[in-house]
């Protein structure tokens, strides 16, 4: 049988599975609060003594700004538009301190590492695995199609709340809507493809691989069948991120729940790394696809979504058959 060419990260520690000691940080993050709680943990021991954090900032979603300490620090969880940190660190670096740590996107860990550099700033950075980023008119639409006015809200969060989630909205008059990320529109939104950004259609690094430190939703059946508050795949890709990883885990501020090994790393991930091989394999048709389905009526995005899977996944198996069959739309 033979299997596609799916990334092969080089990751240079061992994986573990864990989640934020504190309950509270454990429940209100992404995947069992991890960044939150890594980023309190360097704070507390001076390691750091500033940090990117995010706000909610209104009709413009989600904009960055720099964190003092903890307490000014939000716990936002997972943030599904794209932001410009790059201007924003250009723009602020002389109001970073010389050690900082900033949650990045892999395909934003480089570019960062340079700006810091750049600046003789030491700069802890936390990849967050990504399958795919989104414009901000995607969020729009969400909004629209659930009769919301964007200048309504008061709050928006992604992620959160428990494992795997959804979307939390709160309007200025008090009403509160919740979207699970599975099996709703959200999910045939973000995976139209409509609204991706076009970098994500030729990504080659799912993980972050030049970050220090990487963290992963567990899609591991286990985890999938039973996890409801939350844990992250945590894999330590520095000298410094692996010692910081020790650290907090000696110092009980990370639960380990388990260590794992790189064989289940990528079986997590199987799915989001089959599909960037076929777009990137194929990114002219994949560019096209897209901007064709650009013209169609916003309306119909469950459609859109199975059918561009469809044809991904058809491209999946002309390419060679995979033991981690890819069933999310069946």
């Amino acid at each position: 049988m033979k299997t596609i060419n799916v990334e092969k990260p080089n990751f240079k520690y061992s994986p573990y599975v864990l989640y934020a000691c504190d309950k509270e940080i454990r429940f209100k993050g992404s995947a069992g609060g991890v960044a939150t709680q890594l980023i309190k943990y360097m704070f507390d021991k001076n390691y750091i003594s500033s940090a990117l954090t995010f706000k909610f900032a209104g009709e413009n979603l989600y904009i960055p700004k720099i964190a003092r300490s903890f307490e000014e620090y939000n716990i936002t969880g997972s943030i599904y538009h794209e932001i410009d940190i790059f201007s924003f660190l250009k723009e602020n670096i002389k109001n970073f301190t010389d050690h900082f740590a900033i949650t990045a996107l892999p395909c934003q860990v480089k570019a960062i590492r340079k700006i810091a550099e750049r600046h003789n700033k030491n700069v802890i950075i936390i990849s967050l695995t990504c399958s795919a980023q989104q414009e901000k008119e995607a969020t729009y639409y969400l909004l629209e199609y659930l009769g919301i006015d964007s200048s309504d809200v008061e709050l928006l969060k992604y992620r959160g709340n428990g494992w795997p989630s959804g979307i939390f909205i709160r309007t200025k008059d008090g009403k509160e809507y919740k979207i699970e990320n599975i099996n709703s529109i959200w999910m045939y939104i973000f995976h139209s493809m409509i609204f991706s950004l076009d970098r994500c259609i030729t990504c080659k690094d799912t993980f972050g691989i030049e970050s220090d430190i990487i963290l992963a939703d567990p899609w591991l059946k286990r985890y999938k069948e039973k996890e409801k508050i939350g844990a992250s795949i945590t894999i330590p890709n520095s000298e410094i991120g692996n010692l910081l990883i020790e650290k907090a885990i000696d110092d009980k501020y990370l639960c380990v729940n388990e260590k794992i090994t790189i064989q289940e790393v990528i079986e997590s991930q199987y799915l989001t790394l089959e599909k960037k091989y076929i777009q990137r394999k194929y990114r002219k048709f994949f560019k096209f696809l897209k901007s064709i389905f650009k013209y169609f009526p916003y309306l119909h995005f469950k459609m859109l979504s199975i059918l561009y899977h469809k044809i991904l996944f058809k491209m999946v198996g002309e390419d060679g058959n995979t033991d981690n069959k890819s069933t999310y739309f069946k």
